[in-house]
C-alpha cells in the first residue's frame, strides 16, 4: 500500500481521515476526553492529552505531531493501542507450560525482563500464538509480553518477563502498524545501548537541518528561549536515530525525546515533537508514570543547561542513509529482514485488532536492548 502523507511521519491515510474514522468510536475504548494542552508550554508544538479513566494501565496518553490533527490522532491512537493490549489480548493456547516443553524458537532470556529476574525456561507460562513476520509461520510467545494489566489481583509471582508497550502500535492498516512497532523497537534498542555503553553520541548543528518541517519545529523551540541539543544516536541497525533534549529556565529539567526512521527527517521530527511532549507531560502532571523526583528537582533553579557535545552538520550525519520506500509493505519486509539478519531470528507479530479499518499489533523480537524510558535528566541539568 502506498503512502499518501509525508509531513513529520509516513502514513497511508491523512490524519484528518484517520480522525474521522476513529472519533465516533472513542467511547468504545473508554476515552472520555481529548484535550489540546499545547498552550500550557511556551514552545507551542502540538500536544494532545487523551484520558481513559477505567484503564488497566496508563490512564492518560499523550500525542504529538507537527500539526494539531497529527497530534490529536497520535494521542487517540496511543490510548486505543493500550485498550487493545489490556482488553483484546488473545486467550492462551497453552497455560502453565514451560518453554522447554513447547520447544519455543524464542529464548526467554532475549525478551525484556525485570532487574533480578528469576525467569528460567522451566518456569510455567501462558502462551499466545503469534505469526513470524517473514515466514508467516505460527510461533508461540509469552502472553505476559503482550498483555498490559497493572491491576492487582492479590497473587504473587517471582520477577520475570517485563510487560511494556514497547512494540505496541496502531496504524491505518496492519503493515503500517507493524512498521511503526518495529521502528519503536529499533529506537529503544539504540537508545538503551547508548546508555549501556555510556558513550556520548555526536551532536547535530540544528541550524544546518534543511527539512522544512524540522526547521520549523527548531525555529519555534529557539524562538521561545528553550535550549535545544540534538544527538545523532549511532546504532547497529544503520537506521537514522536521533534524540532531542530541551531545557528552559522556567522548567529546569532536561526533557528528552527520540525517534528512528529510514527517513532522517522523520526520525528527527519524532525526537523533537516527543521532547516537547515530555515537557508537557511534566507540566500537566497527569501521567501515572512520572516519578515524583522530577517535580522535586524542578523546584530547584539551575543557572545553565547541560554542557553540549561536539556538533556535526546535518548533511555529514545523514550522508550514509539512502534507503527509502514509498510503499509500506516493502518497507515492512525490509525492516523484518534487518531484524532477522542482526538478531538471527525473525520478529513475531500478535494481531490485537478489533476493527476492520485500522489495526493494532504487538511486535516482539528477541535480543533487543530495552530500558525503562527516562525522559528526564535532572542530574545533567545540575552539572
Amino acid at each position: 500500500m502506498r503512502k499518501v502523507f509525508w509531513e513529520g511521519t509516513h502514513r497511508v491515510r491523512c490524519p484528518h481521515e484517520t480522525w474521522d474514522l476513529v472519533s465516533p468510536r472513542l467511547s468504545d475504548y473508554g476515552i472520555t476526553r481529548v484535550a489540546d494542552v499545547t498552550g500550557l508550554d511556551r514552545i507551542g508544538l502540538p500536544v494532545f492529552m487523551v484520558v481513559r479513566p477505567l484503564s488497566k494501565s496508563l490512564t492518560v496518553a499523550q500525542g504529538k505531531g507537527v500539526t494539531e490533527a497529527a497530534a490529536k490522532v497520535s494521542g487517540v491512537m496511543e490510548s486505543i493501542e493500550f485498550w487493545h493490549a489490556e482488553s483484546a489480548c488473545p486467550e492462551p493456547v497453552h497455560s502453565g507450560v514451560a518453554a522447554t516443553d513447547l520447544r519455543s524458537p524464542y529464548l526467554l532470556e532475549g525478551l525484556p525482563q525485570y532487574p533480578g529476574s528469576l525467569l528460567t525456561s522451566s518456569m510455567p507460562l501462558h502462551w499466545v500464538e503469534a505469526q513470524g513476520m517473514l515466514s508467516g509461520a505460527p510461533v508461540l510467545v509469552p502472553r505476559r509480553c503482550v498483555e498490559l494489566n497493572d491491576l492487582a489481583d492479590g497473587s504473587w509471582c517471582p520477577p520475570g518477563l517485563y510487560p511494556s508497550s514497547n512494540g505496541l502500535a496502531g496504524g491505518n492498516c496492519r503493515a503500517e502498524a507493524a512498521v511503526h512497532a518495529l521502528y519503536e523497537l529499533l529506537e529503544r534498542d539504540s537508545v538503551a545501548r547508548r546508555h549501556l555503553d555510556s558513550a556520548r553520541s555526536p551532536g547535530i548543528d540544528a541550524g544546518t537541518v534543511p527539512d522544512p518541517c524540522c526547521a520549523e519545529l527548531i525555529r519555534r523551540i529557539r524562538a521561545n528561549d528553550v535550549w535545544l541539543e540534538i544527538e545523532h544516536v549511532a546504532n547497529r541497525w544503520g537506521v537514522p536515530c536521533f534524540a532531542a533534549h530541551l531545557w528552559s529556565d522556567d522548567l529546569p529539567v532536561v526533557c528528552s525525546g527520540s525517534g528512528a526512521h529510514l527517513d532522517p527527517a522523520v526520525a528527527l521530527s519524532r525526537a523533537l515533537s516527543e521532547a516537547a511532549q515530555t515537557r508537557l507531560t511534566v507540566i500537566t502532571g497527569t501521567r501515572d508514570d512520572v516519578d515524583e523526583v522530577v517535580y522535586a528537582t524542578g523546584r530547584r533553579r539551575f543557572a545553565a543547561p547541560p554542557k553540549t557535545s561536539a556538533r556535526v552538520s546535518w548533511s555529514t550525519a545523514t550522508a550514509p542513509f539512502t534507503t527509502a520506500f514509498d510503499d509500506i509493505d516493502r518497507e515492512l519486509e525490509w525492516l523484518c529482514g534487518l531484524v532477522r539478519d542482526e538478531t538471527g531470528g525473525e520478529p513475531a507479530l500478535v494481531d490485537l485488532s478489533t476493527a476492520a479499518d485500522f489495526s493494532v499489533v504487538k511486535v516482539l523480537a528477541e535480543g533487543l536492548a530495552f530500558s525503562l524510558d527516562i525522559p528526564f535528566y535532572p542530574e545533567e541539568a545540575a552539572s
